[in-house]
């Protein structure tokens, strides 16, 4: 009894706190709370001891069971914790009762809003147990111990609140030329302009020497030639591609040999080449003949060769030399690489691009220089490249350092796949000898220019 006491007031505690935390000392959010939690308890009450959950969110995300009871609803009295909003949850009752939700925000949304699972079995997995696959959300569907998940885990990562921004190009209004790549995150940035994960930028011009009218990135682009739609870019894909092409692969065209349906490589698939392939769209496993990297994109080569002739990329010769000082507003640095999509009566630079802010967050430069000097730290071009991809992939951007060989002193630098694979042993491209790295890790890949852009950061 004591215990159950005890419990108790820990629960009411627990309560007090978290309607403090939702309303954050607003008038109105706390009369919303309390009418709220009124309603909660009486609805606790008359639902047949049922899980009633009260929402107050000023996003615009739903209010949906929380994944930690694999997909079985919320714990009793168990607050719960979106990714958007401020969101108060009250729980009570059993968990096999149905739920009923108030959503009291900027909008009214239901539960029932996210798409819903379409669960099969693709088959068994090495421990013999079933291969649950989601046809809907494209995940698997199964927990540690093996049973069946309803609804998927991407039930719960679906963002009913985001609204995916899209642009209809046509090429015939901007004959100035258009560029397009995927969006890639910049190798040095010090400004604090918030960046998308993934997306296609565009660069369009109404004539070659103007100023750009486009300059932006969005999550799909379609590219409208003659009043047809000729290119259908989605910004997962176009992000993998320029990876790829950054990382110097070029990919191919790979289809499942299963569903047929296009096959794109991302993360660190979209640095390595390899046989085995996994669908993303039916979930099974498939091989081919050589390794390579796949890309829906790569498919454009043959629908719009016209576009895609071997074009000339030139390393520019412009030069500069500038201090971080000057520009309040931030730096940032990426490696210029080849566009998906290039109409630019000019040929393509190759070198490193640079976004300088002034003080009220204005652009004040955007070139790419071939030869980039900033606070008296000289920038190789060829290892922005690669830091580019190496630091746009979860798995290898956390293994890159700056080696020098014990032996001569000289900075080591991998090059080619190896730049991709965290590796123990190192061979000094200047006297041979072979070293391990000192540090804590010791699959590693070794960039110079780590060293470069960790000193630019100390001079802030």
């Amino acid at each position: 009894m004591l215990r159950l006491k005890l419990a108790c007031a820990a629960r009411r505690r627990a309560k007090m706190q978290m309607r403090r935390e939702a309303v954050s000392g607003e008038p109105i959010a706390l009369l919303l709370t309390w009418c709220a939690l009124a309603l909660g308890r009486c609805c606790g009450r008359l639902a047949w001891f049922g899980l009633v959950r009260v929402a107050v969110s000023r996003g615009r995300q739903a209010c949906r069971p929380n994944p930690a009871f694999s997909g079985r609803g919320c714990a009793p009295g168990r607050p719960v914790r979106q990714k958007f909003g401020k969101i108060l949850a009250v729980g009570g009752g059993g968990r096999h009762a149905p739920p009923l939700t108030l959503l009291l925000g900027a909008e009214f949304r239901r539960c029932n809003m996210a798409t819903k699972c379409d669960i099969i079995v693709l088959g068994k997995r090495r421990n013999g147990k079933p291969k649950y696959w989601c046809r809907v959300h494209k995940r698997f569907a199964w927990d540690k111990e093996g049973n069946k998940l309803e609804p998927c885990p991407g039930y719960f990562e679906e963002d009913l609140s985001k609204e995916r921004s899209e642009l209809a190009l046509n090429l015939d209004d901007y004959p100035g030329g258009v560029g397009i790549w995927g969006f890639l995150h910049p190798v040095y940035d010090t400004t604090t302009l918030p960046s998308p994960e993934v997306g296609v930028h565009v660069h369009a011009r109404r004539t070659v020497n103007a100023a750009k009218e486009i300059d932006t990135t969005y999550d799909i682009v379609r590219v409208i030639k003659a009043e047809k739609v000729i290119l259908s870019l989605d910004g997962e894909d176009a992000s993998a591609y320029t990876l790829s092409v950054t990382a110097g692969f070029r990919p191919v065209v790979v289809k499942c040999t299963h569903c047929g349906a296009l096959h794109t490589d991302k993360g660190y698939l979209a640095v390595f080449p390899h046989k085995k392939h996994w669908c993303d769209q039916c979930g099974r496993d498939f091989f081919v003949p050589e390794r390579n990297i796949g890309n829906k994109i790569a498919v454009l080569r043959e629908k719009l060769y016209a576009f895609y002739k071997e074009r000339q990329v030139i390393p520019t010769d412009r030069a500069l030399s500038i201090s971080q000082i000057d520009y309040p507003g931030g730096i940032r640095l990426w490696a210029s690489n080849p566009a998906i999509l290039w109409t630019v009566p000019r040929p393509e630079e190759a070198g490193i691009h640079l976004h300088a802010y002034d003080a009220h967050g204005e652009k004040v430069i955007d070139e790419t220089y071939g030869r980039l000097e900033i606070d008296g730290v000289l920038l190789d071009p060829v290892q922005i490249r690669y830091y580019m991809a190496q630091s746009n992939v979860e798995r290898i951007k956390k293994r890159v350092a700056a080696l020098a060989c014990p032996k001569c002193g000289q900075p080591h630098f991998d090059q080619g796949e190896k730049a991709f694979q965290p590796h123990v042993q190192h061979t000094c491209a200047y006297c041979g000898h072979r070293f391990e790295n000192a540090g804590r890790l010791k699959k590693v890949v070794s960039n110079p220019i780590v060293a470069s852009l960790t000193k630019l950061a100390e001079m802030l």
